[in-house]
């Protein structure tokens, strides 16, 4: 009796210690934040409309990224563009068919300790020297070195 009450002391103390298993998502989130537009100069002085495009992301199989030997590269990024039209609809636009490579020293990625989940926040700048229409958006969604793509998210309309 000793024996077994023992055994159930050290069982309910080391019950606590063990951790509990959670589900790993290879699919990486993200979550639009804002669109910005600012005037800035290009390298030959040459003034240009600059747009800001910035958003969550998290990726909870992340540490399988650094692993990999893609160089620097951790996501791709693809984004649509629309036209809206007077009545308030949108049209899909062919002006911009970006491809964008982002890079882990250019973002802000936290990983701490054990944790292979990657988060942060990623800031996307495009430059236009042609103003595409009055009034634009984006779709767009990352795919990481897996594969994995993400959620689509969408701009705010983004007025010219």
């Amino acid at each position: 009796m000793k024996k077994l009450l023992l055994f159930t002391f050290i069982t309910l103390l080391l019950l606590p210690a063990c951790e509990k298993i959670t589900n790993i998502n290879p699919v990486p989130v993200i979550k639009f934040r804002e669109y910005t537009l600012e005037q800035a100069r290009d390298t030959l002085g040459n003034t240009l409309i600059q747009g800001k495009l910035l958003f969550d992301f998290s990726d909870d199989d992340g540490a399988d990224l650094s692993t990999k030997s893609f160089g620097d590269t951790i996501y791709s990024i693809f984004t649509t563009p629309y036209i809206k039209n007077p009545d308030n609809t949108y049209l899909k636009a062919e002006f911009d068919t970006t491809y964008y490579l982002v890079y882990d020293e250019n973002m802000n990625i936290s990983k701490v300790g054990q944790n292979k989940t990657l988060h942060g926040d990623m800031e996307i700048t495009k430059n236009f020297y042609v103003i595409p229409a009055d009034t634009i958006r984006y779709d767009f969604y990352i795919v990481d070195i897996d594969g994995n793509k993400s959620n689509v998210e969408q701009t705010n309309d983004i007025g010219f």
